[in-house]
Parts: structure tokens; sequence; C-alpha cells
């Protein structure tokens, strides 16, 4: 038995297809302008974590509130985490900013905690693991809806 080529048995059966008589795809929904209340609460969390982070690279920077003088490795990571921190909290270069502090906090989390066990609580390693984590799903989510990055993507 051959096969049927030209589909004569089923135009026979069917009828002869007529491509106006396809529905017409749905429209795609339109953005809110106002997000949604996770939009806002994704957002908030990065501007708060964001900040928080900026201000314990400008204590760094400064010395002052419990910091110490500044030698070249304290200076250098406390330029990376202020602007990291103030970037992070504008959602602008987020991914790539979250990724780098995300492995500058895996880093300090395994200089502190790993040589005395893996877990975080005699040396005080609860913010590094904290901020590790966060900065890591920042990564892989992105910045959220209501960012620099997301409005300079729609230009």
């Amino acid at each position: 038995m051959k096969p049927d080529t030209q589909n004569k048995w089923m135009e026979s059966e069917l009828g002869t297809f007529d491509e106006s008589l396809t529905p017409p795809p749905p429209p795609k929904p339109e953005p809110s302008v106002m997000g949604s209340v996770w939009d806002y609460a994704y957002a908030a969390a990065r501007v708060i974590l964001g900040l928080l982070f900026a201000l314990h690279g400008a204590q760094m920077l400064s010395g002052l509130a419990g910091g110490h003088t500044p030698d070249t490795m304290t200076l250098g990571t406390g330029i990376v985490e202020f602007v990291g921190g103030v970037g992070i909290a504008f959602g602008a270069y987020t991914r790539p900013l979250a990724l780098l502090l995300s492995c500058g906090m895996a880093w300090i989390y395994y200089q502190l905690c790993i040589p005395n066990g893996v877990w975080p609580m005699p040396k005080n390693g609860e913010f590094s693991a904290l901020y590790f984590f966060f900065f890591l799903a920042l990564a892989l989510i992105g910045p959220g809806v209501i960012s620099f990055d997301r409005q300079r993507s729609r230009r």
C-alpha cells in the first residue's frame, strides 16, 4: 500500500483545509503599569539588602562605626562592596554584580567558617551565608520588574 502523499483521502473525508478558518493567535497581555505586590516586595528586598551591603562597604572604606583603618585589601573589598551594593539597590548591572558579590561572600564564608567546620555560628558567618544566597538568587533570577536594568532593556 502506497502512502497518500496528496491527502486525497483526508480531503474526501474532511474537506480542504482553509487558512481563513483558523482562529487568530491570542493577543499578548499588556504589561501593567503598576506592578504586582510581589514585584514591589522583590524590589524592596533588593533595595534594602543592597543598601545594607553598601553601608558595610562604606564602613570599610571610612573606618568609622567600628571599622578599622583600611589597608590595601580592605580598601579594595570596601570599594567592591560599596559600588556593588549601590548597583544592586538601584538594579543596575544586577546579574554581573550579584555574581561577583556572591563569589565574594562565598570566599568570606570559606575563610571564616570552613577552618572551624561548616557551621556558621562560631565565627559569625551567618551574614556572609545570607548575602551569598541572596546574591546568588539575584544572579539567577535577575533584577525584577522595578529596576534600571529592566528600564534600560525596554528602550
